[in-house]
């Protein structure tokens, strides 16, 4: 259990630094934790290879980056390291509040709005839920590329591309009753999925 405590990033922009990674773990929860001023991140709470664990009720917020080298910001993200064989399983990201993960003009005209409220960056990761949390301001409020997942009950405002997407490979997932207000691109966005 990791709880009730807060993280604050000092080092320079352009520095990739998770403030949480879970690594290989199963039934751990990270809950009522205040995360922010982090500039790029794979995952400012970062999980990978991990099995029924819970994320929730944490406040990830003011994170930013105008670096010129690529990268992005994620608030939470769920297996984008893949050097170790195993995909997560069975996630719980719930009740998290999720605020101004943005990018400035120097890397948006580079490599574009790459920011994520969550992020499932593996469509062989499955079984995910992801509900109840409150993303404002990012690039993508959610983006999944995993299976058999339920997305429900997420309140998503301006999303700089979409509020929620499915793409690459997405399959058998139930997205339902979320709310969504001013995506810039679409509300919804299924791609190859």
């Amino acid at each position: 259990l990791l709880e009730g405590f807060k993280l604050t990033k000092t080092t320079l922009d352009g520095v990739i630094v998770s403030g949480i990674t879970l690594r290989n773990c199963d039934y751990c929860i990270v809950k009522s934790v205040e995360v922010t001023n982090f500039s790029k991140a794979y995952g400012v709470i970062h999980l990978s290879s991990c099995e029924d664990c819970i994320v929730v009720g944490n406040n990830i917020h003011d994170c930013t980056t105008n670096d010129s080298v690529t990268g992005r910001i994620s608030g939470i993200e769920i297996d984008s390291n893949l050097a170790l064989s195993a995909v997560s399983k069975r996630l719980r990201i719930v009740d998290n509040s999720i605020e101004s993960l943005t990018i400035g003009a120097t890397f948006l005209a580079a490599f574009g709005y790459l920011s994520y409220g969550v992020y499932v960056a593996v469509e062989l990761s499955v079984g995910h839920t992801i509900s109840n949390n409150t993303i404002d301001l990012a690039g993508r409020g959610i983006k999944t590329l995993g299976l058999e997942g339920t997305i429900t009950g997420n309140v998503i405002r301006d999303a700089y591309k979409y509020g929620i997407a499915l793409m690459d490979g997405a399959s058998d997932n139930v997205v339902s009753g979320n709310q969504i207000n001013r995506a810039g691109s679409a509300g919804v966005y299924l791609f190859g999925s």
